[in-house]
């Protein structure tokens, strides 16, 4: 009793504390929804809210990779910060914790947020790698789930059908990204989504220019004369599109004075500009303007600016170089740029195989599958045990069935062995019956022959006379008494018993009856009882009456 008290403060105090802190985490989870009004108005001050909490869950990754989270607040920080992240740069690199957090939510009914969630799980995939299959199956349940459920957030749907054009466009399916884009573009007018507007134009440019539709790809950027600053990368994605459209026109020094443009944005917003190719791009200009010492110089600006000797494309800029040096006759910075080109390719190729592995890996998570594997040997074990007892209770049950079958056979053989002594005994019984009734009247007739002759012989003698009366009364009394103790025995009740008013009867009246009831003629009844047809005519009038009077 002493330890008691404080067993019960101790879990009071727990489960106080456990419900503030339940509350704090509500408190803090409503306090991130407000986030929502800035995502696409202010979404640099949403990232710099969430930064904190994003490093902190990098650092955790770092430590432990396969942990996973298991709240709310966590799930939907990482979302609100996805989309900030992809409004701001237009890309999206956090693509573990998006995945993670796309997870979190499709386990529950918040469609919404489980719709936004593999969008951007989606997007984060599609920017590392425009021919990744999942980001195309994933925005596909992204955007069935988005109809289905009839989601009113049209700024999700204009992004849903941006990347579903982006996507498609990369798959060679051009009619069905020209829709989407366009799709994306009518949602983005209709809610006045700025950054959508944008995208979906510059996309549109960029599908007419590809297919040689110049007028309908300039009026579909029209939009871009209203604007005076532009977010920086959709400024840079404007100002290539405009040079892909120059080069494609033939106007080289309009098409370098837009490269020289990107070259000017000022890169402070994590802005991913790809130098090689741009001053590979001005070199190859001034090469057709034939413009030689612009070409050289801008060509080694292209293979400086290179940060990883290793990366995909950078083989060829060395390539590049070596051949200008080659066609102005400097063999021995030729040689040297093709042996870097030659390094280049080998270790780029060995690098993106390694990588390559990395991924399907990383996509595939091969732990997973193997704790998959081990999971479905365990059902497949269990599996086989519920069949191996189900054939053993099968076994036991035919087992059983089979020791009925016997019992039913002997007994079955026994029935047979009675049903023919019964056989027998029906068959002695019909024929002793035969007999009796065949010899039934000589009784009778013996006694009327007996009394006949005893009237015959009463003119010679009374003495005579007397002692044949005698015999006949006998033989009556006697056949009387011996036919009246049948209605007596167990088997006549068993077989008459249930016959009303049988016991209103005398021994010799139930006889008769009987008799009557099994169908014999009155004479075959007087045979049967050593009587007269008159006799048993009128017993069966008193045996009427009798019947009556009951």
């Amino acid at each position: 009793m002493k330890f008691f008290k404080p067993l019960l403060l101790c879990i009071i105090i727990i489960s106080c504390s456990k419900g503030k802190e339940d509350n704090l985490q509500n408190d803090d989870l409503n306090s991130v929804k407000g986030y929502e009004v800035f995502l696409y108005s202010r979404p640099g001050d949403v990232l710099d809210s969430l930064s904190g909490f994003i490093a902190e869950l990098n650092e955790q990754r770092e430590l432990s990779p396969k942990e996973r989270f298991e709240d709310e607040n966590s799930a939907y920080r990482i979302l609100l910060y996805s989309i900030a992240f992809e409004q701001k740069f237009g890309v999206l690199r956090i693509d573990s914790l998006i995945s993670k957090s796309a997870k979190w939510y499709s386990s529950g009914k918040d469609y919404y947020n489980s719709c936004r969630a593999m969008l951007y799980n989606s997007i984060a995939l599609y920017s590392l790698n425009r021919q990744d299959s999942s980001a195309y199956r994933i925005i596909k349940e992204a955007e069935s789930l988005y109809e289905k459920k009839s989601i009113p957030d049209e700024h999700i749907g204009a992004t849903l059908y941006l990347y579903l054009g982006r996507i498609n466009r990369a798959r060679g399916e051009a009619l069905l990204a020209e829709e989407y884009i366009k799709k994306s573009l009518e949602l983005s007018n209709r809610v006045n989504y700025r950054n959508g507007k944008l995208n979906s134009s510059l996309e549109l440019f960029t599908f007419y220019l590809s297919s040689k539709r110049f007028s309908e790809a300039l009026s579909s950027i029209a939009c871009f004369g209203d604007e005076e600053q532009l977010p920086p990368y959709i400024e840079y994605n404007l100002y290539s599109s405009l040079y892909t459209y120059y080069v494609a026109k033939k106007e080289s020094k309009i098409a370098i004075e837009y490269l020289k443009k990107i070259l000017n944005i000022t890169n402070t917003h994590q802005l991913e500009v790809n130098y090689p190719k741009i001053y590979y791009q001005l070199a190859l200009q001034f090469k057709r303007m034939e413009q030689p010492d612009s070409t050289l110089h801008y060509a080694v600006l292209s293979v400086s600016s290179i940060k990883d000797s290793n990366s995909v494309d950078s083989h060829f800029y060395f390539r590049y170089l070596g051949d200008i040096y080659s066609s102005i006759g400097d063999l021995k910075s030729s040689s040297l740029y093709y042996k870097k080109a030659y390094h280049s390719y080998i270790n780029a190729y060995t690098k993106l195989s390694r990588e390559r592995v990395q991924e399907i890996e990383r996509k595939y998570d091969v732990d997973q599958k193997n704790s998959k594997i081990a999971s479905l040997s365990k059902e497949r074990v269990i599996f086989i045990n519920f069949i191996l007892l189900l054939i053993f209770a099968l076994i036991v049950t035919i087992f059983s069935y089979a020791l009925r079958i016997k019992r039913m056979q002997k007994r079955l053989s026994k029935l047979d062995s009675n049903a023919k002594k019964i056989e027998e005994d029906v068959n002695k019984l019909w024929i002793t019956s035969e007999i009796c009734k065949s010899t039934s009247f000589i009784f009778p007739q013996l006694i009327d022959n007996v009394y006949m002759e005893a009237v015959r012989s009463r003119k010679q003698s009374n003495e005579i006379f007397d002692s044949l009366n005698n015999i006949i009364d006998q033989a009556n009394s006697l056949s009387r008494s011996s036919l009246s103790s049948i209605t007596t025995t167990e088997e006549f009740y068993s077989i008459y018993g249930e016959i009303e008013n049988l016991d209103l009867l005398t021994d010799f009246e139930k006889l008769i009856y009987v008799l009557n009831e099994e169908g014999f003629s009155n004479q075959e009844i007087a045979n049967f009882l050593n009587s007269s047809e008159a006799s048993i005519r009128t017993m069966k009038s008193k045996i009427i009456k009798k019947i009556q009077k009951s």
